[in-house]
């Protein structure tokens, strides 16, 4: 009995992160069928939560008080501003706003000296006048805009000038207008911009996202795919970490830097882009984190020592080299852990990576991977993890069988494991697992015998 075979079992309880739902702190207000939304602001004392009904709304609100604005919905709850103007004012501090559509105006939400508010979970579209932008912050600080979609926005979907502390996260950007850039940071520090997919679709744009003299901020685990211009621009920006961001098909480039410095590059994937990377009047740059560096699509050196790193530098320009570049594409997942709650597990693979899950069965988890290749041809993972997810010492299986190669470079705190494989079947199931103890074996074998019993019991009714 295979340890494939007993994956097939108990594969559906690992779950990767869950999406967030959003749930109001205090229901206090409910707005009256005859009332405009502003009319319902105004009634509204300070940490109230007004649930706004289904309808289209031909309005231009204020929020000047410290309340949570929630709609039915985006696809029922409308707020329209008729072509001019903006949408939604936010002029006091913990304010939250979710479940809208926000259309037809010249900015959808204006946010202007204040902290600790939320935009969430709304569709933003046809603010497509000239310079239509869709949030604009100014001077603020923690900021959250969250699972928001974009789409024909004219100018910045996002542009926060001057604005520190806060958190674009998990939204969603259809780029496809001319001066389109979707997140924009001016004079902004301490931001973090993750989790986002940024697309242009292949259309003429601004590209992706860009920095100005913004420094100290994060982007990381974003999709930005086939913009114009570029994907990433760091322009006078300094001590900005680029982690973790598949880049994909932009017209010039993957990622452009100028006259920045102390900026780190790691770990991200450049594929079908241009020019993956152009630099000028940078300074100190830095490309790897922890001897592993980025995936360039045209990378032409070999790993003959098996350690799933490049043995030859790539060359980006006459001053830059990513001295560990990464032999096949950079993966992230986030995981629920029973050990330590929510944990990272990281990997480099030549196959195309469709699905990673933990398996949890009696005292021992599992790691569970698919792949997919074409046959005949050989794949490699290196896979990096806490080692209170999985016990050591290791055992690796694909598809049941021992791995070609299994290579383990384990330190400190982390697993890292490398191991290489043929592919048979055009989709592969790899198993990382501690060894196995006797008592979880028992476990198995009464599952899989009750399991058995089952399916017999089945086929005799049907029959």
């Amino acid at each position: 009995m295979t340890l494939f075979t007993l994956l097939i079992v108990f594969c559906l309880v690992g779950v990767l992160e869950p999406a967030h739902a959003y749930n109001a702190t205090k229901v206090t207000n409910f707005m009256d069928a005859s009332q405009t939304i502003q009319e319902a602001i105004n009634a509204a004392t300070p940490s109230d939560t007004i649930h706004i009904s289904s309808g289209v709304y031909f309005e231009h609100i204020i929020i000047n008080k410290s309340i949570t604005i929630v709609g039915e919905g985006w696809t029922s709850t409308i707020i329209n501003g008729n072509q001019s103007g903006t949408i939604a004012e936010i002029l006091s501090d913990n304010v939250s706003l979710c479940g809208f559509t926000l259309c037809d105006a010249e900015k959808a939400i204006a946010l202007t000296n204040v902290k600790n508010c939320e935009i969430r979970d709304n569709l933003i579209t046809n603010i497509s006048l000239t310079y239509g932008t869709a949030i604009h912050a100014d001077s603020c600080e923690n900021i959250t805009v969250e699972e928001n979609n974009f789409e024909n926005i004219y100018f910045n979907p996002i542009l926060f000038y001057q604005t520190k502390n806060s958190h674009i996260k998990g939204n969603s950007f259809i780029a496809n207008m001319r001066f389109c850039q979707p997140i924009s940071l001016r004079f902004s520090s301490n931001n973090v911009i993750e989790l986002n997919v940024v697309s242009g679709h292949g259309v003429e744009n601004e590209g992706g996202i860009g920095l100005l003299y913004s420094n100290n901020n994060v982007i990381r685990y974003n999709q930005i795919i086939e913009n114009d211009w570029a994907g990433i621009s760091i322009r006078s920006s300094n001590c900005c970490v680029i982690e973790g961001n598949t880049i994909v098909g932009h017209q010039w480039y993957g990622l452009r830097m100028e006259n920045c410095k102390d900026n780190n590059v790691h770990w991200n994937n450049f594929v079908s882009n241009y020019k993956d990377a152009y630099l000028e009047s940078c300074e100190n740059m830095t490309w790897d984190s922890e001897n592993w560096g980025n995936y360039w699509d045209d990378y032409s050196g070999k790993d003959k020592n098996n350690t799933g790193i490049g043995d030859e530098p790539y060359q980006i320009d006459l001053e830059n080299y990513d001295i560990y570049p990464l032999m096949g594409e950079f993966y992230r997942y986030e995981v629920n852990s029973i050990v330590d709650g929510k944990t990272e597990i990281f990997l480099v693979s030549n196959s195309t990576v469709d699905a990673l899950c933990l398996v949890n069965m009696s005292e021992s988890v599992f790691i569970n991977v698919n792949v997919s290749g074409n046959q005949g041809t050989f794949g490699f993972c290196l896979a990096k993890f806490s080692k209170d997810i999985v016990e050591s010492p290791y055992c690796v299986e694909v598809n049941g069988f021992a791995p070609i190669a299994l290579v383990d470079y384990s330190n400190g705190a982390f697993a890292v494991l490398y191991f290489s494989y043929l592919h048979q079947n055009q989709q592969e199931v790899i198993v990382i697992v501690p060894e196995f103890g006797w008592s979880s074996l028992f476990i198995v074998f009464c599952v899989l015998l009750l399991m058995t019993s089952h399916k017999q019991l089945l086929h005799r009714i049907k029959k």
